[in-house]
Parts: structure tokens; sequence; C-alpha cells
């Protein structure tokens, strides 16, 4: 043996058992097929598989370097800390998308090339690396070592961090819809574990603390599934409760209150089947948030009445927002082969919130909704029939 039972050894192992626990039961325990969180569930899985396979990769290594080297343990280490770098290249990816993904955003085209440069470039120098071994080498009596281009890999860790950092603060600054996501959680334990583990040669605690950042994510978005309409996949009375206070402490941002009421839903459900209304709920819950984008959110109120928060720089916004969803559902109407169409009262004011009281935004809403209500069944058969 080349290596002694060091602290570095028992502590790599350690943190290696624990974050694989961990990281099992959060595979095992967690609601991975709620249709809530679908698209965020997918990202974080790839995350989790991901992590788990580093976990046993770094275990590997850990444990094949106190022995010997020989022919067979040099290609089992060698491809163990090959996959690790490769993992590094994947994993930050899937951290940007997965916020972008939650917080209805889109990275900006030039994050984009730089994010595909710096994996073009790792891979090559990886590549490099079997002829020329310019990112690590294993040598004997010193296991593995760092080569020149380790430090790229640091760096490029860091800025695809900073990068989805500053776009989300950016979002949110920017008055984007109140959504929840554990920013910081994703932040401080992926910049703590890169900073330690490029200062303490021999020490392994990246992937650990990628467990703990995943964590941080699953407990966050559990918490967020109470804010959630099961039916519809939209924000609850709950939400609504919370957002309220959110939105009244930004003193100078304008919001626009746009009310929904469906129309005829209740002939839907005598005519229909309650199934058959279910289904018309979700196709507009799907509509109004295709249209309400990153910087609204939209809430069900209850039944079939549901409110658009819109962050905007004026009410025209709000009206546009207003004539695309009514041509999407015209379109749908169109398109869908149902037996009745859907349709909606709307009513909409856009306030200072800070400066209004939610009574007077409830109550100005709602004449214009009804007055909406009041002219289309003046045209319109209460039976939902085509």
């Amino acid at each position: 043996m080349t290596h002694h039972f060091d602290w570095f050894f028992v502590s790599n192992i350690t943190s290696n058992m624990l974050a694989f626990f961990m990281m099992s039961m959060l595979w095992y325990n967690y609601s991975w097929e709620t249709e809530v969180l679908r698209e965020e569930n997918i990202i974080l899985k790839r995350m989790c598989k991901i992590v788990l396979l580093s976990i046993l990769a770094d275990t590997i290594t850990v444990f094949a370097e106190s022995f010997t080297i020989g022919y067979v343990n040099y290609i089992i280490i060698y491809g163990a800390h090959l996959w690790l770098f490769i993992a590094d290249l994947i994993f930050a990816p899937q951290c940007v998308e997965l916020i972008m993904s939650h917080i209805r955003g889109e990275l900006p085209k030039v994050y984009k090339r730089i994010m595909h440069a710096s994996i073009a470039i790792g891979v090559s120098a990886l590549l490099v690396n079997f002829a020329y071994p310019i990112v690590f080498r294993l040598e004997i009596g010193r296991g593995y070592v760092r080569g020149g281009f380790y430090p790229y890999f640091v760096v490029a860790a860091m800025v695809v961090v900073a990068n989805s950092m500053g776009v989300y603060i950016k979002e949110i600054k920017g008055g984007g819809s109140l959504r929840f996501f554990p920013v910081w959680e994703y932040a401080i334990p992926a910049t703590v574990g890169i900073i330690m583990e490029a200062a303490i040669p021999g020490i392994s605690v990246i992937w650990s603390m990628m467990t703990i950042m995943i964590a941080g994510m699953v407990i966050s978005f559990q918490n967020e599934i109470a804010y959630r309409d099961p039916l519809t996949g939209l924000y609850n009375r709950l939400y609504y409760d919370k957002v309220r206070k959110e939105v009244t402490s930004k003193s100078h941002h304008l919001y626009s209150y746009i009310m929904v009421d469906m129309n005829g839903f209740k002939e839907i459900n005598d005519v229909y089947g309650h199934k058959e209304g279910d289904r018309a709920l979700v196709a507009m819950a799907k509509m109004m948030d295709k249209v309400a984008g990153k910087n609204g959110v939209v809430i069900r109120i209850g039944g079939d009445e549901f409110l658009i928060l819109l962050s905007v720089k004026e009410e025209k916004e709000a009206e546009a927002l207003i004539d695309r969803l009514k041509k999407d559902i015209a379109f749908y109407n169109e398109v869908s082969l149902k037996k009745y169409d859907l349709s909606a009262a709307m009513g909409e004011v856009t306030v200072c919130a800070s400066a209004t009281s939610m009574d007077e935004i409830k109550q100005a809403i709602d004449a214009k909704m009804y007055e909406d209500k009041k002219i289309y069944y003046e045209t319109h058969d209460r039976r939902q029939k085509k």
C-alpha cells in the first residue's frame, strides 16, 4: 500500500457515504410524479443521477488510490476521475436549466454561448488529456495529481454559478413573478464546495455539497406544492394571501390585477359531467399560464374564478395580455372539437399596490368583470352547446 489510512481517507469516505444515503432517501421519498412541478422534476431527477454516479466514482477513487497503482487499478482510477470532470461540465448547465425553468426565464444568448463554449473547451481538454496530461495525471506513489489546466474547470464552474445567479436576481429586480426557488441554497453549497475542493488538494466535498444543494431544492419544492392547486397546477388561494403582502411591499411598482371568471362553467358540469368540467378548467388554466409568462402569475381563487397578477410598466401591457388570452380561447374553441365553447368574463385594474387597498382593487376588478359577464349573457344562451 502506498497510502496510509489518514484523515483525508476517513473524511472523504464518511462524507461520500452520508451524501449517498441522503441522496438515496431523497430519491425514494420525493414526489417525482406530481404534475405541479413536472418540468422541474425531470431536470432535478437528472441532477440526482449525476450526483449519485459521482459519489460512487469519487468513493472508488478514494479506495483505489489507497492501494498500489497497477494496470487494472490505473484504468479504474483514471475512468472515475474522467467521469468526475465530465460530471462537472454537465451538472452546472442542469442547475441553470432548473432555475430558468422555474422562474420562466430565458438565458440570454451571450450566456448560452459562454456555457456551450466552456463545455466544448472542457471536453477538448479531457480528450487531449489522454495523450498529454494537462488536466490530471496518475503517478505511482502520489496517485491523482492535478494538471496545469485544472484551474479552468474551477473557473468555469464559478462562472456558471455567477451567471445563473445574475440572471435570477435580474428577473426578480425587474418585477418578475414571485415564484419559489431556493436560489441561495443553490449558490452557497455550490460555491463552498468548489472553493474547498480547489483550495485543499486531497479533500473531496463537492458532491456532498451538491447533495445538500439538491436537498434544499427538494424541501423548497415540497413546500411550494402546498401553494399549488392540484388540478390545474396554478397557485391557490393560500398563495394569494401570501403574495398580497409581498406585492404591497414594492412601493413604486405597478401591478395589473386581472380577474377571470369562466362563463357557463356550471352548465358544462351539468351537461357533460364533472370530469369534462375539470378538463375545461385545466385547458383555461394552461392558456392563462401561457399568456402570463415570466412577469405574471395565475392564481385559482376558487371554483372557476382566477386572478392574473402581472408586473407591468403601463396598463397597455395588461390590455394586450387580455387580447392575447381572448384570441387563444377563440383558437382553442376552433380546434378542440368539444361540444361546448370556452369563454370567460374579465376585469382589469392597474395600480400601485402599496397605495391602494386590496378591498378597493377587488371592488374595481369585480365591477368590470361582472359588466363583461353581463354583456356576454345578453348575446349567449346559458346552455353550453355549439
